[in-house]
């Protein structure tokens, strides 16, 4: 789905009938052709355009998920890296060389030490507050 909405309730809506995409128009042609390519090989891909929040909230932000990430292991950053790429269990359980079990229970452990509820919330979080090195200009 290409969209100029950036509102979460309408990924979530999107996503619940059955978009395997949604990328915010603003992102740009190489982060469209980019998800198209991810979309063609089964993964679902979310590409928000930045948000424009107050500078003072989103520095006081920052912060409170740059602690909130300070809490998780080596481990823990590298599924939160490969969620910011869309990987899906199977796939960060072959990187990584464990189970899908291990996988889950390590995603479950990032998403309670950042206190946000949904995979897709995890990375957009990540990718929003520099939590991890982002290739692309768009949160996802």
């Amino acid at each position: 789905m290409l969209t100029a909405d950036g509102d979460a309730r309408g990924v979530r809506g999107a996503l619940a009938a059955g978009a395997a995409g949604y990328v915010n128009k603003m992102c740009g042609l190489s982060n469209l052709l980019d998800a198209l390519t991810a979309v063609a090989a089964g993964e679902t891909v979310v590409a928000l355009a930045a948000s424009r929040v107050p500078a003072q909230q989103q520095r006081g932000d920052a912060l409170d998920a740059r602690r909130l990430a300070s809490y998780l292991t080596a481990r823990e950053r590298e599924c939160l890296g490969m969620l910011t790429e869309g990987a899906q269990t199977a796939t960060m359980a072959k990187s990584l060389g464990v189970s899908p079990a291990t996988v889950r229970t390590h995603v479950q452990a990032v998403l309670t030490k950042l206190g946000v509820h949904s995979r897709l919330e995890a990375a957009s979080l990540a990718l929003r507050h520099d939590l991890i090195a982002a290739p692309q200009r768009c949160v996802k």
